[in-house]
């Protein structure tokens, strides 16, 4: 398992962390650095000498990110890795996840993004063509018994099909209900996005509810990605998983798309304004 999450977390600094894109699976299939054991039914090339030089150099190269893979092996395989998102809307954690679904899926995994009743139809069109995208009806976000276990009971049925080497799971109600029915169907790595805590900010009986249940998830978590330090830090404080089980990973930004950024053709059409009106003065912004 070790090994599993070694390249997968590699896997995910790449694609995740300073908007880089280059990653482990960017070499030739006998030129990949990778790590120790390799998972079912995977397919796995071998290389050494100055080939797994230049990989392992290449591979080793600073990223933003707490996290640095070690690539001791020579080895790599591909993986089959699930995805579990409680809503699919144009929002952080949703952008984030689709950025490791896609590079993944370029590097030649096999993909699956399971969401819930939540979603962004065109959000989820545009990603359809690269990876296998299912919507599990009985996935919601709000607290409902029946719908939980249906959607748990759903989630395990799918994954024991699928057999799949890990389960990355994202958000409040799918990171609970997708890591057990993970671990009810014997997927050999479980990991956890931590893109938000639903235990911060909320009455005392809530936040009992929250953390029982998250810590019972802990229990058979292997890691935890953490989208910023402070994540990682309250995780830790509330006895989620131990200090050596956290990576922090930033979600990436696409820098060139600022760095080169243009003046719009027509301003004023943004600002609600007539042509050659003056800008409003701003009150109050908002920004996320």
């Amino acid at each position: 398992q070790s090994g599993t999450v070694q390249a997968y977390l590699a896997v995910s600094v790449r694609d995740r962390a300073g908007g880089s894109t280059a990653d482990i699976h960017h070499h030739s299939r006998r030129e990949r650095a990778t790590c120790h054991d390799r998972p079912r039914g995977g397919r796995s090339w071998a290389c050494g000498g100055k080939a797994a030089e230049r990989a392992g150099s290449e591979c080793s190269r600073p990223m933003r990110s707490s996290f640095q893979p070690d690539f001791k092996s020579t080895e790599v395989w591909q993986m089959k890795i699930v995805h579990v998102l409680t809503r699919l809307l144009r929002a952080g954690s949703e952008e984030n996840t689709l950025a490791c679904c896609l590079a993944q899926a370029r590097h030649g995994h096999e993909v699956m993004l399971v969401h819930g009743e939540e979603y962004d139809p065109s959000l989820r069109a545009s990603v359809a063509g690269s990876l296998q995208v299912v919507t599990l009806e009985q996935l919601i976000n709000s607290i409902s018994p029946s719908r939980g276990f249906s959607a748990f009971a759903q989630l395990t049925r799918l994954m024991r099909d699928w057999q799949p080497d890990i389960v990355h799971t994202h958000q409040s109600k799918a990171g609970i209900v997708g890591r057990l029915a993970a671990k009810e169907a014997n997927v050999p790595c479980i990991i956890h996005g931590v893109h938000i805590l639903p235990f911060v900010h909320v009455g005392i009986a809530q936040k009992l509810i929250y953390l029982a249940a998250e810590r019972l998830a802990a229990n058979f978590t292997r890691a935890f990605i953490d989208v910023s330090q402070a994540m990682r830090d309250i995780c830790i404080a509330n006895h989620l998983g131990s200090p050596d089980q956290h990576h922090v990973v930033h979600s990436g930004f696409d820098l060139a798309r600022f760095a080169n950024a243009q003046w719009p053709q027509d301003p004023h059409l943004l600002l609600g304004t007539a042509l050659g009106e003056p800008k409003p003065p701003v009150v109050l912004m908002l920004a996320a």
